[in-house]
C-alpha cells in the first residue's frame, strides 16, 4: 500500500506526427523525476495531416486503440495525473477537433492541442533536466535542434537561458507526404529535398543568427539512429552522444531529451524546477528576440515596460491581477510598437496583428492573444464590441485587456518623446482622484500632455480621473 508521503505516478501522452507516446513517471528527491514506463505506438497521424488536411477514420481508430491500450497501463501504475498533448498533426488536421473530442468520448482522455512556443518550453525543459552540467548547454550560443515527423522545433540558448525560438515545417512524414517522393526517382527526390530543406533555412536564417551557433544539442528519434550510424555507438543507456567535431561546424550534442519528457518534469515538478524569476526572463528574451526581427525601437519598449510595471504593482489593490498577468503587460509594452515594421499609419493594429502570429516562449495561445490585444489598445480606439480580435476572447479575459491596456497607454504616453525623461512614478489616491508624480529630467510637458490625453482607459477602468502631474506640484 502506498504511504502518504510515497511519490504519486503523473504521466503524459504525446499525440505526435508519427506516433503515439505514453511516459510515466514520480518525482524523487530533490524533485528528480524518476521514469517508471516510456511507451510507443506508431500511428501515422502526419500521413492524412499533411497531405490531405484531414485525419482518416481508419487512422483515428489506429489512434483510439492505442489509447485504448495506454488507458489500460496508466490504470496498472494508479496513475491519476494525466496531461495529454497534441502537436502538429492534429494542429493542423481540419478535423482535429472532432477527432479529440471523439477520443474523450472513447477514452474519457482530454488532449490538448499545445502551440509552437509550448512545444518549445517543454523540450527545452527535458534539455536543461538531461545537460545541465554538459558544456554544451551553457555554451556561448547552444542551438537546441529537436528533428520530428512534422515539424523542427529550434530554440537558441545563451548561455543556457532560452534567447529565440522558431518552429519550422520540416520533419520526415510531411516532407514525404507533401512532396510525394514516392512517386519519383531517387535523383529527383534527392533534388526535390534539397530545395525544399534549402528554403526553410533560408526561412531559419531570417529568425535566428545560425553563424553566431558554437554548440548544437539534437534530439529526438531520428537524429538518434542517424548518430548511432555515424558513430557506431550504442545509444541505449540513454548518454549523450558527443559528436567528433571535426565532422561539424559547431560541436554536436545528442541526447534522448523529448517533449514527453520535458511535459512530464513539468507535471510531476511544477514549473520544471524552472524558478519564476528565471521564466519570466525567458519570456522577455523571446519577446526581445520578436522585435528585435521588427526592428523595435528597443530602448522605448523598455522604459514603457518598466513604467508600465511601476503602475501595476502600485495598483495591485485596485486591479486585483496576478504576476502572470504583470508579465503579460511587461512583454506587450515591450512590443507595442512593432507594428510599424508594417507601417505608420494604424500601426496599433498591425501590432496586433504581428503578435497574435508570433510565438513568445512560454505563452499560451490564449496569453499570446491577450499580449496583442493590449498592445492593439495601446493608442487611439478603446476596446469594443466591433472588434473581433477582442471579442474572440473569453469575459475573464477581455476584463484582463481592459485593466493591463488602461495601464499600457499611460506608460505609453509618458514616453511620448522616446527621450525616456520620466525615471520612475508614484501613484498616491486623493478622494475620487488619483495622483501621478512623475520624477523626471528634462521638460516633460509634452509627455504630460500624451500621458493625461491617454487616461480614458483608465479612468473608465479603474472609476477615478487621474492627474499626471510633476512631483512636488500641486494638482
Amino acid at each position: 500500500m502506498t504511504s502518504p508521503s510515497s511519490p504519486v505516478p503523473v504521466a503524459v501522452l504525446d499525440m505526435g506526427a508519427s506516433a503515439i507516446r505514453l511516459i510515466i513517471g514520480e518525482a524523487g528527491p530533490k524533485g528528480l523525476v524518476r521514469v517508471l514506463e516510456d511507451a510507443s505506438r506508431g500511428v501515422l497521424l502526419g500521413r492524412d495531416a499533411f497531405s490531405t488536411g484531414v485525419i482518416r477514420s481508419e487512422t483515428a481508430d489506429a489512434a483510439l486503440s492505442a489509447l485504448e491500450g495506454f488507458r489500460t497501463l496508466l490504470g496498472d501504475y494508479g496513475v491519476e495525473r494525466v496531461r495529454a498533448v497534441a502537436t502538429s498533426a492534429v494542429r493542423e488536421a481540419r478535423n482535429g477537433d472532432v477527432f479529440l473530442d471523439r477520443v474523450k468520448a472513447r477514452t474519457g482522455l482530454v488532449f490538448e492541442v499545445i502551440n509552437e512556443a509550448e512545444e518549445s518550453r517543454l523540450v527545452y525543459l527535458a534539455v536543461r533536466d538531461r545537460l545541465a552540467k554538459h558544456g554544451a548547454f551553457k555554451g556561448a550560443w547552444t542551438l537546441l535542434a529537436e528533428v520530428g515527423g512534422g515539424n523542427t522545433d529550434l530554440t537558441l540558448l545563451r548561455r543556457g537561458r532560452p534567447n529565440r525560438s522558431g518552429v519550422y515545417a520540416l520533419g520526415a512524414i510531411r516532407l514525404r507526404q507533401q512532396l510525394g517522393l514516392s512517386r519519383h526517382t531517387p535523383d529527383l527526390r534527392a533534388s526535390m529535398l534539397n530545395r525544399y530543406i534549402a528554403h526553410i533555412v533560408d526561412e531559419i536564417r531570417v529568425d535566428i543568427p545560425l553563424h553566431r551557433v558554437t554548440h548544437v544539442v539534437a534530439i529526438g528519434g531520428d537524429v538518434r539512429f542517424a548518430a548511432v550510424h555515424v558513430l557506431d555507438r550504442d545509444f541505449t543507456d540513454g548518454a549523450p552522444l558527443d559528436v567528433p567535431r571535426d565532422r561539424f561546424l559547431a560541436s554536436l550534442v545528442v541526447c534522448d531529451a523529448s517533449l514527453r519528457l520535458g511535459a512530464l518534469i513539468d507535471l510531476a515538478v511544477p514549473g520544471g524546477r524552472l524558478g519564476a524569476e528565471d521564466f519570466e526572463r525567458q519570456v522577455l528574451a523571446s519577446a526581445d528576440a520578436v522585435g528585435q526581427k521588427y526592428k523595435y525601437d528597443r530602448a522605448h519598449g523598455m522604459h514603457v515596460a518598466r513604467l508600465a510595471v511601476q503602475l501595476f504593482d502600485q495598483l495591485g489593490e485596485e486591479h486585483g491581477l496576478t504576476p502572470r498577468d504583470r508579465l503579460l503587460l511587461e512583454v506587450a509594452a515591450l512590443l507595442h510598437d512593432v507594428g510599424l515594421f508594417i507601417g505608420l499609419r494604424g500601426h496599433h493594429r498591425h501590432s496586433q496583428y504581428v503578435l497574435s502570429a508570433s510565438q513568445i516562449f512560454g505563452l499560451s495561445d490564449i496569453e499570446t492573444q491577450i499580449v496583442a490585444n493590449v498592445a492593439r489598445y495601446h493608442r487611439r480606439g478603446l476596446p469594443d464590441k466591433s472588434h473581433q480580435a477582442y471579442m474572440a476572447l473569453d469575459r475573464e479575459d477581455r476584463i484582463i485587456v481592459g485593466k493591463l491596456a488602461a495601464i499600457l497607454r499611460v506608460a505609453n504616453g509618458l514616453d511620448a518623446e522616446h527621450l525616456q525623461k520620466v525615471r520612475s512614478v508614484t501613484l498616491t489616491r486623493r478622494d475620487h482622484t488619483w495622483l501621478l508624480d512623475l520624477e523626471s529630467t528634462g521638460d516633460t510637458t509634452l509627455e504630460r500632455l500624451a500621458s493625461t490625453a491617454r487616461t480614458d482607459l483608465f479612468v473608465e477602468t479603474f472609476g477615478r480621473r487621474l492627474l499626471v502631474q510633476e512631483r512636488g506640484v500641486a494638482g
